[in-house]
């Protein structure tokens, strides 16, 4: 059975964005307008401290119950997601019948600007 049948589109996506600003399309009035909403994520944050928790944009695969999302997450603070993070870095924890209490972490460089140079680089050199 396939749970991603629209693509891309199946998956549920919360936009960091606030609404108010989604239709914006001058990139300075984005940033005018962008403090007004600091009070929400400050809260938000605060609301997660107060749980022994932090906050986290993570994509979520959950087979089990057939959810497949990319939101904001809170994680308590021995979470590998709340200690092993450092700049551009990505991480993936696989939680299996193996790998239940304590799950797989694969991490690595994320798309820094090294990375993303180098990816660059190397399709302009598969050009030639």
């Amino acid at each position: 059975m396939n749970h991603l049948s629209e693509g891309y589109k199946s998956v549920s996506i919360t936009s960091l964005v606030p609404s108010e600003l989604a239709s914006i399309t001058s990139g300075d009035e984005f940033v005018s307008k962008l403090p007004e909403f600091d009070s929400t994520f400050e809260k938000l944050r605060e609301d997660a401290k107060k749980e022994g928790k932090v906050l986290r944009y993570a994509g979520v695969i959950d087979v089990q119950n057939k959810v497949v999302k990319a939101a904001l997450e809170k994680y308590p603070t021995d979470h590998a997601f709340a200690t092993s993070l450092q700049g551009s870095d990505n991480i993936i924890a696989f939680h299996t019948r193996r790998y239940g209490s304590r799950p797989l972490i694969v991490q690595g460089a994320g798309a820094g600007a090294a990375v993303t140079a180098m990816g660059v680089m190397s399709d302009l050199l598969k050009l030639l």
